[in-house]
């Protein structure tokens, strides 16, 4: 057994898997704890408005948009996910943000979803066809 096969058995085993959550669980704390650092002399409150500022540099690279497009859209939708029409804090049980649904192929940005909503999207592909034949199979295995 060469090393590569070795590594990639280990890493799909159990014991290999969990090593690497607590890896890069870890990394991403030192991340967060050398940012805190390098602000260490501000407020809390400074503090939260640098993240959001994050966020909002985060937005504008990604999806075009900034924090206040990003409430007018969610202002719009009434504070609810645009499927399931419930609210964040329905769906998260705490302050969380919805994801930004937008088309893949032209990238315009069609709504904010919870992230259930979202994945369900994500995992038929956007297939319109798809979505109604699931419709019409769960219509039928009710009857």
């Amino acid at each position: 057994m060469t090393w590569k096969q070795y590594y990639k058995k280990y890493n799909s085993s159990k014991k290999g898997k969990a090593r690497r959550k607590r890896y890069y669980l870890s990394k991403q704390q030192k991340i967060l704890e050398s940012r805190r650092l390098q602000y260490k002399n501000i407020s809390e409150r400074e503090w939260k408005k640098i993240r959001s500022r994050d966020d909002n540099t985060r937005l504008k690279r990604i999806y075009g948009i900034g924090l206040k497009e990003y409430d007018k859209i969610l202002k719009t939708q009434k504070f609810k996910c645009a499927i399931c029409r419930r609210s964040q804090h329905e769906v998260y049980k705490k302050i969380m943000k919805f994801n930004i649904d937008h088309d893949h192929k032209t990238g315009k940005i069609r709504g904010l979803l919870c992230t259930n909503c979202n994945r369900g999207l994500g995992f038929f592909k956007d297939d319109i066809k798809l979505l109604q034949k699931s419709i019409k199979y769960l219509i039928t295995s009710k009857k």
